[in-house]
């Protein structure tokens, strides 16, 4: 029995090294045409290169062009008999399929009978050709990406991996890469994985990619993460504060979560009122005090409008940003970070890292997380460690 064949479409770079025998594979790129063969993948034909055909596409409109007839090329995952079923062939084929000779191992164009208005009703077994048979191949065409892939939950040694799900309506898994190595696969209606086991304060390349029924493979959706390193942990003990550094700034950014579950531990998270002039920043039963002087505060980017109030979330890490914006009251002196000034209302909460930038130039930087309390600026800052536990 003959029927009508569906060829394999992709790119020439998608093409696979061993077509399985008999399988037909068309390059839209390179306009060649290959089947495989015992000893690999056989070059039939190709756009102006000669060989057992020649084939040119036709306005990319899904026709080939071979030996002069337009030729229909299956763009499904799978021709089915029920494809074939009440289709008017009259001016899809010219009144000619291709057809692979499985005795001799070649293509032909073999032509359909009472060429016109055929309406093939019943099934495939309505149009009879000699020595032709079905090829039912997987296309090579990829699977779209997934989208929006983003870092989420992040700790000292895991964090999870959130994305929106491949569009492609094939797509059976994803495959999560950790630094180049498949990591694990999950299945395609799952759009998040927690990673654990990773190393503290360590950075880490993550490729997320679609796979799809076929097996073809995206190239893949890649984003960057560095877990977290070590912290100081202040206690809200006597005593239990830093002190900065001679310095003249006008912003400070704390990296910190604090612990607002009980009044015993409020206080003062920075402390510049003297010497420096730039305020305080703090908090009470009443929420947080931001002293006048500080012009614009921000909590993770976002512009606090109204900062006298309760906006400080408890036992959640946070980025704060305190901006002064009149430079000519800004003196040169110390300031106090987990205490107030001359030491005194030492709040508790986990530090990160401070840093203490002047019209945009960074002056100071503590980065807490490498482990030392060693300025990372370069300007070589040395910062009093008055209390603190290292975790």
């Amino acid at each position: 029995m003959s029927q009508k064949i569906k060829i394999k479409r992709g790119l020439r770079i998608n093409l696979p090294q061993q077509l399985d025998i008999g399988e037909l594979a068309f390059c839209t790129d390179t306009k060649e045409l290959f089947i495989g063969t015992t000893s690999g993948n056989y070059l039939l034909g190709s756009s102006g290169n000669g060989g057992a055909v020649d084939i040119s596409d036709s306005a990319n409109n899904g026709y080939l062009i071979i030996n002069g007839q337009e030729i229909q090329v299956y763009d499904d995952s799978k021709l089915k008999l029920s494809h074939l079923i009440d289709v008017n062939l009259t001016n899809k084929t010219n009144g000619y399929v291709l057809t692979y000779n499985t005795i001799e191992d070649k293509l032909e164009l073999k032509p359909l009978p009472n060429v016109g208005e055929v309406s093939v009703s019943g099934g495939i077994g309505a149009i009879d050709l000699l020595n032709g048979e079905l090829i039912e191949t997987n296309d090579l065409k990829r699977p779209l990406e997934i989208s929006n892939l983003i870092i989420t939950d992040k700790t000292r040694n895991s964090l999870t991996l959130r994305w929106d799900n491949s569009p492609s309506g094939d797509v059976s898994k994803y495959k999560i890469y950790k630094d180049g190595i498949l990591l694990t696969t999950v299945d395609y209606y799952q759009n998040n994985i927690k990673i654990e086991n990773l190393q503290i304060y360590t950075s880490y390349t993550f490729k997320v990619t679609s796979v799809d029924n076929s097996n073809n493979e995206s190239n893949g959706v890649i984003i960057q993460a560095k877990t977290f390193g070590n912290a100081l942990l202040m206690e809200g003990l006597s005593g239990d504060y830093l002190r900065a550094p001679t310095l003249t700034f006008d912003e400070v950014e704390l990296d910190f979560e604090t612990d607002k579950s009980n009044s015993k531990y409020y206080g003062y998270y920075f402390d510049g009122r003297f010497d420096i002039g730039v305020s305080s920043f703090s908090t009470s039963d009443n929420g947080e005090i931001i002293e006048s002087y500080w012009s614009e505060v921000y909590l993770n980017n976002n512009l606090i409008t109204s900062p006298n109030y309760s906006w400080l979330p408890s036992n959640t890490r946070v980025k704060v940003k305190l901006k002064h914006t009149n430079l000519s009251t800004i003196g040169t002196g110390s300031s106090y970070i987990f205490s107030r000034y001359g030491a005194g209302a030492y709040p508790r909460g986990i530090l990160y890292s401070v840093k203490f930038i002047k019209q945009g130039v960074v002056q100071a930087y503590y980065d807490f997380e490498t482990g030392t309390d060693i300025d990372q600026s370069g300007n070589g800052k040395s910062l009093v460690y008055n209390g603190g536990i290292w975790i």
